[in-house]
């Protein structure tokens, strides 16, 4: 009984509470005061900050001051030069602690967070170390600020001793540090609001009333859609805060102020596209998002930070990261990454260098992972070094494992021994990773268009190119566009007595021709006449030119090119211009506009914009199903394989009849009979 007392009044019977109470937890957020952190102190003034300048001043030749009061004034000024190599070692100051001191963490000088024990001989020794870090470096801990957290389930009289020997006050979970929320368990958007009220903030001091179009748009570019980027690099936001931060930009671009309701009238997934596209070059915050854990996971394959290496030997310990799968009970960071994996992987290709490379999984050969060229012979955790021997390949060992059709394709792969194995990202060209690259990987593309990128011409002001993007899109407020919104209205044009439209405003009404002619003649733009346009104006009974081939070797790519010029060449030969050219092929249409395309396409390139630059045309992108006679002709030329041309009085009857429906507008069905077996 006497042992037992003893050990009631010392507090060490095995009691549930004691037995939490020892070796706890403990995190510790301390931050310094204001008045020591200035740029002078920080990076001058300072004991510690002196012997960096002096450890690297002598390093490049930078002469020491006599005087350590004011190291910055009395600098020699030619030695100012070397300044900017030297910065770089100052920006941070790292401090380990042994793992005996049960400290587990690295301590930055600004901003201070500590994970350690909550022990009372561990929070002592913490304690002892700020107070040698105040001492050496002159910058005093502000405890009004400095906080510690524990776990809820740690007792009050752990809780008072741990702010009696620190000094902090208690703090609690979720806790911003350096910009992001630190939370435990499952992420809720209450813990990211603090972003969505930054957002609104901002609104707060802009007036949107002195604010043009132009100037909203600048703003929702360059702070609104800023704002989250910071936490894509290492935390991942719910989907419905990235949907209120873009609202919140929908409304202040549309000029809604606090509760207002305006129009929006063009939807925000197409604001979310590329000038060329009909978009406004704004990125959307779910396709950013993707971009940057894209990033993580390149980075965690291709570094050996601390970071990475951690994520290595938990997760990937049996199995090579690109043969992981998704599990349940992972981390947050963890489970972003799986999202992505597949799509990242088959971006990425390995140069062999040393061989720490996945023999099956990883995409070192040309023709993808071995393990989808033949079946898995061994250990799936083979490494590529076990097949390495003298800089070159084991080729004993190879032909153990592979058929001879991969081992042949194996064997030809170059291997550089001396070096580490490089990631090389294959979207672009010289195989590094950029963050262009990602971004054009992930996105939503539309079909790229010449109007949309005249409208943002460099002599236009931003509020005069977003009115010209509207009109592109016929979103004016005209009341045609108004009707079909469902406004009901006496329409009456400003100008003259007929009905308001978008077409007679800016184009049929008495004004519109007399600004068209006036400007028209000043820039030697020659007005269109009736019969200027050969596909519509121009009888097809007495001029229409059909044709039809088949290639029997080549890209589909290189069909459409070869279709479209010898398209080009009929109408020369028959002087058939301005011709309207209609395609099927986005791709097509791209690289002739932008000229660009692959080497064995050159050839055929060059032709058609020889015939571009000397005659009148136009190319646009049209659906099959909206070139009815265009599509019975390819359909013909895979049925003959041959090469025919027709005029009007050889055409098919059935072309003729296409024809016939294109002329007058009437939509093309395609009927399809299926055989029924009774």
């Amino acid at each position: 009984m006497s042992l037992f007392a003893w050990r009631w009044t010392q507090r060490k019977i095995p009691t549930d509470d004691i037995l939490k109470s020892r070796g706890v937890s403990l995190a510790s957020k301390c931050q310094c005061c204001e008045q020591e952190e200035s740029l002078d102190h920080l990076f001058f003034s300072s004991s510690v900050a002196t012997q960096v300048w002096t450890h690297f001043g002598s390093i490049f030749g930078v002469a020491q001051p006599k005087q350590t009061s004011n190291w910055k004034i009395n600098i020699n000024w030619r030695a100012r030069g070397h300044l900017r190599e030297c910065i770089p070692f100052l920006i941070l100051w790292f401090l380990w602690i042994g793992r005996n001191d049960s400290k587990h963490r690295l301590i930055c000088l600004n901003d201070i967070l500590i994970f350690s024990n909550g022990s009372a001989d561990c929070v002592k020794k913490i304690r002892e170390l700020l107070f040698h870090y105040e001492n050496t470096s002159g910058q005093l801990i502000n405890s009004e600020k400095s906080l510690f957290i524990t776990s809820n389930k740690v007792s009050l009289q752990k809780r008072a001793t741990i702010n009696l020997l620190t000094g902090f006050q208690e703090g609690s979970l979720p806790l911003t540090y350096l910009g992001a929320p630190l939370f435990t368990g499952n992420r809720k958007s209450r813990y990211f609001q603090p972003l969505i009220t930054k957002a609104l903030n901002k609104l707060k001091g802009w007036e949107l009333k002195y604010l043009s179009p132009g100037s909203r748009l600048v703003l929702i570019k360059s702070v609104l859609c800023s704002l989250p980027i910071y936490l894509f690099h290492v935390l991942e936001p719910p989907g419905t805060i990235l949907h209120k931060l873009e609202m919140i930009c929908a409304k202040f671009f549309w000029g809604a102020k606090d509760r207002e309701k305006k129009i929006h009238w063009i939807a925000w997934q197409q604001i979310c596209h590329p000038k060329s596209e009909g978009g406004l070059d704004i990125r959307h915050l779910k396709a950013s998002l993707s971009s940057f854990s894209i990033k993580m996971w390149v980075r965690f394959r291709s570094t050996d930070s601390l970071w990475s290496t951690f994520l290595r030997r938990k997760y990937c310990s049996s199995s090579p990261p690109a043969a992981i799968l998704p599990k349940a009970h992972v981390s947050p960071v963890w489970r972003r990454l799986m999202k992505i994996k597949n799509l990242a992987e088959s971006h990425i290709r390995w140069n062999i260098g040393k061989g720490d490379l996945s023999f099956w999984y990883d995409s070192w050969l040309n023709a993808g992972p071995l393990h989808t060229l033949c079946e898995i012979v061994g250990p799936k955790d083979r490494k590529v070094d076990w097949f390495l021997e003298h800089g070159g390949w084991n080729k004993d060992r190879l032909e153990l494992h592979l058929i001879p059709s991969v081992l042949e394709q194996v064997i030809q792969t170059p291997i550089s021994p001396y070096l580490d194995d490089r990631l090389i990202w294959k979207p672009t060209s010289h195989g590094r990773f950029t963050s262009k690259s990602v971004w054009e990987l992930v996105r939503h593309r539309n079909t790229p268009r010449d109007i949309y990128t005249a409208c943002w011409s460099k002599i236009l002001s931003p509020t005069m190119s977003l009115f010209a993007w509207r009109w592109t899109q016929r979103k004016i407020p005209t009341d045609d566009i108004l009707k079909s919104r469902g406004v009901s209205l006496a329409s009456k044009c400003q100008c003259c007595e007929q009905e308001e439209s978008l077409d007679h405003l800016f184009f049929s009404s008495s004004v519109a021709t007399q600004v068209w002619t006036h400007f028209g003649s000043i820039f030697g733009v020659a007005q269109p006449k009736q019969t200027s346009n050969w596909k519509i104006n121009i009888n097809w009974r007495a001029r229409l030119v059909a044709f039809h081939g088949f290639l029997d070797a080549g890209s589909i790519l290189k069909a459409e090119l070869t279709a479209i010029l010898q398209g080009l060449l009929i109408c020369l030969h028959q002087q058939l211009f301005p011709i309207w050219v209609e395609t099927d092929s986005a791709v097509a249409m791209q690289i002739i506009i932008s000229d660009q395309c692959s080497w064995d396409l050159r050839h055929i390139l060059t032709s058609i914009q020889g015939i571009r630059a000397n005659h009148a045309t136009r190319i646009t992108h049209i659906h099959r199903e909206g070139n009815a006679p265009a599509d019975f002709l390819a359909s013909l030329g895979m049925e003959k394989r041959a090469y025919a041309e027709y005029f009007g009085s050889t055409f098919d009857k059935r072309l003729v009849g296409l024809c016939k429906l294109d002329r007058i507008g009437c939509p093309y069905l395609r009927i399809a009979r299926k055989l029924v077996n009774t």
